[in-house]
């Protein structure tokens, strides 16, 4: 990105690509279809210039494109329900391969929050797709599981 970002946009640009959320080699399961509702561009209320705009990229996957005027970044995610929790696991890629982040999703109305899932609550390295399933079971109702979050709101379908 060559023009500066602005503070909102670099945060919300760290927190998925460079967060301090948990991060796995492995990935929860993408059996869900995607929720509309959640399609469209969503912004802070403080600078609409900012935005991140969510679109259908497969029956089971969002294509996200963080956008900050003319800049722009896209990632893929993928929505799974647990305990009644919405996750959403955002797909990043490096030179070592695929690896996954989760967030906490929650939309009322037309505000989406977004929290971290604290990643400092792992013990120890997961093992399969199943130990870090074990461990989402374990913990995603306790009150330390989501940490930071965020609100966005929808500025249009």
């Amino acid at each position: 990105m060559t023009k500066k970002l602005t503070p909102i946009f670099c945060l919300l640009l760290f927190l998925i690509v460079t967060s301090c959320t948990l991060e796995s080699e492995f990935s929860l399961p993408n059996n869900e279809a995607i929720d509309s509702e959640l399609l469209g561009l969503w912004s802070p209320t403080n600078n609409p210039k900012e935005s991140v705009k969510i679109e259908r990229h497969t029956e089971k996957r969002y294509k996200l494109t963080l956008i900050d005027g003319d800049d722009k970044e896209e990632l893929i995610a993928y929505p799974t329900t647990i305990r009644e929790r919405q996750i959403l696991t955002i797909i990043t890629e490096d030179e070592v391969g695929l690896s996954y982040q989760f967030y906490g999703i929650s939309m009322i109305n037309n505000s989406l929050t977004y929290s971290e899932v604290n990643n400092q609550i792992r013990e120890e390295k997961f093992e399969s797709q199943q130990d870090l399933y074990d461990f989402f079971l374990t913990h995603i109702e306790k009150d330390y599981f989501f940490k930071n979050p965020e609100t966005l709101k929808k500025i249009s379908p």
